[in-house]
């Protein structure tokens, strides 16, 4: 199966699992008629703080069809190192244009990825109920495939670039476990760095805008759009989906800049790391 179809197979999967969780939400189905940007907040982290330590578990589950695609393409510019290495890239003079090349393939993986999953589970629902679509539940669909693609987009070519330096296995287990510490973080806010009714809770919202794993969280950002804002914006807090959108793209920005350079300057590898020989 090529590249296009494991993304479509496994964003499929996902997206029919979570358009059936959302088919028996009590919530829901309380409601004769559901806006498209509460399905939206459905299929996204319904978080809020402190995230218990029993929850932690319920949101790694979450967190499932962004390690899938990771390990799906974790490989996907790491193995031109792993075969036929030497005849590949003495046949590549550019390897900067290259890598970028590949990247933006993997972009596009990410886009495909994000949105088949996202539209899955709206159809899903959607063919069983009556839901509202508007144009705050339109843009709030834009914003969150941004912020999903984006993400997936970063995490995965960092897992790329680690296996060139280390070894696939290592490059996925250290994402994964970026991952997971960003997650458990999650629990100092409101506990130790409270959002509400507090002299810094200004301050604590700068904060929990540093982790990154806060950006994908929908409910707790605002927006100058009032069809979006009265749907998020849980703590009243500031924290723009336009500027976590920036985030991720200058994140990703980094990365590529990185794997740039580390492509242009890695020597092929003679061995097969992943096979000890």
């Amino acid at each position: 199966m090529n590249d296009i179809g494991k993304c479509l197979l496994g964003a499929g999967i996902w997206g029919g699992y979570k358009g059936v969780s959302m088919l028996g939400s009590e919530m829901l189905a309380e409601q004769q008629t559901v806006r498209g940007a509460e399905l939206l907040l459905f299929t996204n982290f319904g978080l809020e703080l402190p995230v218990q330590p029993v929850y932690l578990i319920m949101l790694s589950l979450e967190m499932l069809p962004f390690f899938l695609f990771q390990m799906l393409f974790g490989i996907r510019i790491y193995r031109h190192y792993c075969t036929a290495s030497v005849y590949f890239f003495s046949r590549c003079t550019h390897k900067v244009r290259w890598f970028v090349k590949e990247a933006a393939a993997l972009y596009v993986l990410a886009v495909l990825y994000a949105f088949t999953m996202l539209s899955v589970g709206c159809l899903i629902f959607g063919g069983a109920r009556v839901v509202r679509w508007d144009i705050g539940g339109a843009v709030m669909f834009v914003y969150e495939l941004a912020l999903v693609s984006l993400w997936l987009f970063l995490t995965t070519v960092t897992v790329n670039l680690l296996a060139i330096r280390w070894e696939s296995g290592t490059g996925f287990g250290a994402v994964a476990c970026m991952q997971l510490g960003c997650i458990a973080l999650l629990n100092i806010w409101n506990t130790i760095l409270p959002l509400e009714d507090v002299a810094d809770a200004e301050r604590n919202a700068a904060l929990l805008r540093i982790n990154p794993i806060s950006h994908l969280v929908l409910c707790w950002h605002s927006s100058s759009m009032e069809g979006i804002n009265q749907y998020i914006d849980q703590y009243g807090i500031y924290f723009d989906l336009n500027e976590s959108v920036i985030v991720l793209f200058l994140l990703s920005l980094g990365v590529c800049i990185a794997g740039g350079y580390m492509v242009k300057n890695q020597e092929v590898i003679l061995t097969n790391r992943e096979e000890g020989r």
